[in-house]
């Protein structure tokens, strides 16, 4: 494999007599070889993981990182991760971030690692929902491994080396990969949930985003929503969250206080606590006043919103204090007082 790998970058690098696109062909069949080589030792029945791990995998890396061409390492690192299995993958995931570090500058690591968190995120939540249980995965590896913080470590890394060269964008979709790994993998852990968004909230500190912005926009939507799921009303204890929200237009924030309603809704708990209410008011501001920058609703969206509003105010109860479930009532009140006329 490494004989046939040394060719392909050759012949990147032939001089232009050969004609490009000739070239290009025979470049494109020589890498889907190589590729299918590695395929091929994925699936033969010898290679242990105790193989894997001493033997394949080192040797491997090392043709990656010997070659020095951007496209071949890039490639190689993607057939890398997708041919072999996942539980290979958890267990030498240390080994595999690390080699990212010696790669080509101008390879797309971000790319990568959203692959890797793509496929680990699939394999989370299938061994979860057999085991049903939370972080089962961790638990059937025994328990010893630090996942979350291995990624937190390089994803960090990637945003202080490269962050001033890369689109935000390109970081906003490498901060919702992660968080949708996260979420899968630990879907109870309201901590690994802020530190992701505090990175995030970074990001926009450095690197501004506009309301023309669509793609920031729409990641930032999906970024807010993905815990919604799981944590529910518990997302109102993570105070980066209306921090990232302020970054939106008033449209992208309606949609994830909409999200927000529907989630509290579906998770059908009574709301007893004045914090919790003040907490709920502040996240699902866009729902509750006309935006002062002059963002628009059409009447279906409206409708919607203040219906799952209203559904809100039932969820409103203590059967213990008569005065308390009072002022939660007249928290609501005042704030639909400020709503406006059509409010």
């Amino acid at each position: 494999m490494s004989e046939m790998n040394r060719l392909w970058v050759r012949l990147q690098h032939l001089s232009t007599h050969k004609d490009l696109e000739q070239r290009q062909s025979e470049r494109n069949e020589l890498r889907v070889t190589v590729g299918e080589n590695i395929i091929r030792l994925s699936s033969l029945e010898g290679v242990t993981f105790d193989i894997y791990k001493q033997i394949v995998l080192p040797r491997i890396l090392e043709i990656v990182v010997v070659c020095r061409d951007t496209l071949a390492q890039q490639y190689l690192m993607e057939c890398i991760i997708q041919a072999f299995p996942d539980e290979y993958h958890l267990q030498t995931l240390e080994q595999l971030l690390d080699t990212t570090s010696n790669l080509n500058p101008d390879v797309d690591i971000k790319n990568i690692f959203i692959s890797l968190m793509d496929k680990l995120s699939k394999f989370a939540a299938q061994s979860n929902n057999q085991a049903n249980g939370d972080e089962s995965m961790m638990s059937m590896l025994g328990g010893n491994l630090d996942i979350f913080r291995l990624f937190k470590k390089y994803t960090d890394k990637i945003i202080e080396e490269q962050g001033s060269n890369i689109d935000v964008s390109k970081l906003l979709e490498l901060e919702v990969a992660f968080m949708n790994f996260s979420i899968k993998t630990y879907p109870s852990n309201i901590s690994y949930v802020n530190q992701i968004m505090e990175s995030c909230c970074q990001i926009l500190k450095s690197s501004a985003i506009t309301n023309n912005d669509n793609n920031s926009m729409k990641l930032l939507v999906k970024l807010l929503t993905i815990p919604l799921d799981t944590l529910s009303i518990q997302v109102l204890k993570m105070h980066h969250y209306p921090t990232l929200m302020d970054y939106m237009k008033f449209s992208n924030k309606r949609t994830v206080a909409l999200r927000i309603c529907k989630a509290v809704i579906k998770d059908n708990k009574t709301i007893t606590s004045a914090r919790t209410v003040d907490q709920l008011l502040e996240f699902i501001k866009p729902l509750l006043a006309d935006d002062d920058q002059g963002g628009r609703e059409e009447s279906y969206e409206f409708e919607e919103g203040q219906e799952c509003v209203a559904r809100l105010v039932h969820m409103m109860a203590n059967r213990t204090n008569a005065d308390i479930y009072y002022d939660l009532l007249l928290k609501f009140k005042k704030v639909f007082a400020k709503g406006g006329k059509t409010r």
